[in-house]
C-alpha cells in the first residue's frame, strides 16, 4: 500500500511534518489499513523528479464526515525524519519541541526522592518509557533535575534521573527522564509493555475540558454540560489547557481557537501528536467566518468546530456525536 502527499515547496512539506513538534501526519485515504501497519509514503515536490519515500506506520485513523475526508494518520520514527531533513538540507526542531510519542498508563506504587530528600510517594502515576507525571510536594521549577528509585511491581527498583517539564496549580509535576542507560531502558520498556498488556485500570473519567479566554462564555458552556453529570474542567490559556488534558484526560475538548498565548491551534497539534492523546475528540469554537473556521480545523485536526456565538443545541449535538453517551442521557 503506497500513500502520497504533495506539496507546493520543501519549507511546507517540512513545516507540516513538524508543526507543533509532531512526527505524526495525516494522510487522505479511503484505505483503511489496521492500527500498527507499516505503509511506504511518497512526498512530491514540483522540483523533484522523484518522490523522497518514508516509511510510516498507521497510530490512527479519521473516518470520513459532512466536514472533513477519511484516512489515516502516519508516525515516522526519527531516522525516517533524518532522511527527509538531510534530503531537502533543513536542521532538525528543537528537543524541547518535540511532543510525546510513547503512551502513559495509570499506575500506582512506590517512588523514592533521593535527591532532592523527600519521604517515599505512594500514589497514582502516569508511567511511560520516557517519563513519569505524579502529584508531589517538591517546589521546582522547569529544567530542574532531580533522581528518583522507581519501586515498580515484580522487579528490582530502578534509579533515574529526570528533569521537570511542568508543574500545575494543584502540584501535579511532569518529569522527562534524562540521560539513561541500555539496561535501564530495557528495563522501563519491560515494566510499560507488562502494564499495557493488562489494559487500563479504572474506566475513562466522565470529563469534558472547555478552554476560553472569555469568562463568560467559559462559564456558560461549562454550566451547560455540567448539567449532563459532567465534570468539566476549565482553561484560560492553551498552556493550561493542555496540563489538564496531560494529567486528567478528558474524553473530549472544546477549544477556541484564539486562546492565549499557547492558541487553541497550536494546542490541538499537540494533542494530535501525542500518542496517548491523538484520539481525543476535539471542537473548535471561534467567531471565524465558517469557511475559515473549517480551514483552520481541517488544517489543526480537530474533529469538528461551532461558530460564536455557541447555541446549546448545536454544542449537544457536536458533542453527542463524540459522546454517545452524553446524546443518551439527554
Amino acid at each position: 500500500m503506497n500513500l502520497k502527499l504533495n506539496y507546493a515547496s520543501k519549507y511546507e512539506l517540512w513545516g507540516q511534518l513538524i508543526r507543533g513538534g509532531t512526527d505524526r501526519i495525516f494522510v487522505a485515504t479511503e484505505e483503511t489499513p489496521p492500527s500498527g501497519a507499516r505503509v511506504a509514503l511518497e512526498l512530491t515536490l514540483p522540483d523533484l523528479a522523484l518522490p523522497i519515500v518514508v516509511e510510516g506506520f498507521v497510530v490512527g485513523r479519521r473516518p470520513r464526515s459532512e466536514r472533513f475526508p477519511a484516512g489515516v494518520y502516519l508516525r515516522l520514527s526519527e531516522a525516517e525524519l533524518e532522511k527527509v531533513r538531510r534530503y531537502l538540507g533543513l536542521v532538525a526542531v528543537g528537543e524541547d519541541a518535540r511532543a510525546r510519542r510513547y503512551p502513559r498508563y495509570r499506575w500506582s506504587f512506590p517512588v523514592e526522592f533521593r535527591e532532592p530528600r523527600l519521604p517515599d510517594h505512594t500514589s497514582s502515576f502516569d508511567l511511560s518509557e520516557e517519563g513519569i507525571s505524579l502529584s508531589c510536594p517538591l517546589e521546582c521549577h522547569a529544567g530542574q533535575r532531580v533522581e528518583l528509585t522507581l519501586r515498580l511491581p515484580d522487579q528490582a527498583p530502578l534509579q533515574v534521573a529526570a528533569e521537570v517539564v511542568w508543574r500545575n496549580d494543584e502540584g501535579r509535576t511532569g518529569l522527562k527522564f534524562v540521560a539513561l542507560d541500555k539496561a535501564t531502558r530495557t528495563a522501563l520498556h519491560e515494566a510499560v509493555s507488562r502494564r499495557a498488556e493488562r489494559g487500563p485500570a479504572d474506566p475513562p473519567a466522565r470529563r469534558i475540558l472547555v478552554a476560553d479566554d472569555d469568562e463568560e462564555i467559559l462559564a456558560f458552556l461549562s454550566r451547560a454540560l455540567e448539567r449532563h453529570d459532567y465534570e468539566v474542567l476549565r482553561a484560560t490559556t492553551g498552556k493550561q489547557a493542555l496540563e489538564l488534558i496531560r494529567t486528567l484526560r478528558p474524553q473530549l475538548v472544546v477549544l477556541d481557537v484564539l486562546v492565549p498565548g499557547f492558541d487553541g491551534i497550536a494546542t490541538c497539534r499537540a494533542i494530535r501528536a501525542d500518542a496517548e492523546l491523538a484520539d481525543v475528540p476535539v471542537i473548535f469554537i471561534s467567531a471565524l467566518d465558517r469557511q475559515q473556521l473549517h480551514d483552520v480545523a481541517n488544517e489543526a485536526g480537530a474533529n469538528d468546530y461551532l461558530q460564536k456565538p455557541v447555541g446549546l443545541s448545536d454544542l449537544f449535538n457536536v458533542v453527542g456525536m463524540y459522546l454517545p453517551e452524553f446524546r443518551q442521557r439527554r
